[in-house]
């Protein structure tokens, strides 16, 4: 049990040496990629996933460069964010005519 027990310590003290900021980051990376799966898929309803997965994470990312005060990339991201909510309206609430 002692090897057991190093191994735990050994990965506690990795994950609290690291930034949380890292995991936030990794999080919103892996948010981005997934919602830009989801936006190119054939269907409106897989597409308005991955609009809403975009609204998250490029919110997220609009918050991050204005906290840093990058005006020009909080505007691109804000920018995404009105287009992401029309990719959702479109994919989810505009019925397609047959």
């Amino acid at each position: 049990m002692p090897y057991g027990r190093y191994m735990l310590e050994g990965i506690i003290n990795l994950f609290s040496s690291m930034d949380l900021r890292f995991y936030y980051n990794c999080l919103i990376m892996v948010l981005s990629i997934a919602g830009a799966i989801l936006a190119s898929s054939a269907t409106s309803k897989s597409r308005g996933w991955g609009f809403l997965i975009w609204i998250v994470s490029n919110g997220a990312i609009a918050i991050g460069f204005a906290q840093q005060q990058n005006w020009p990339m909080a505007a691109t991201f804000v920018m995404y964010e009105i287009l992401n909510v029309r990719g959702l309206r479109n994919n989810w609430f505009i019925k397609e005519p047959k």
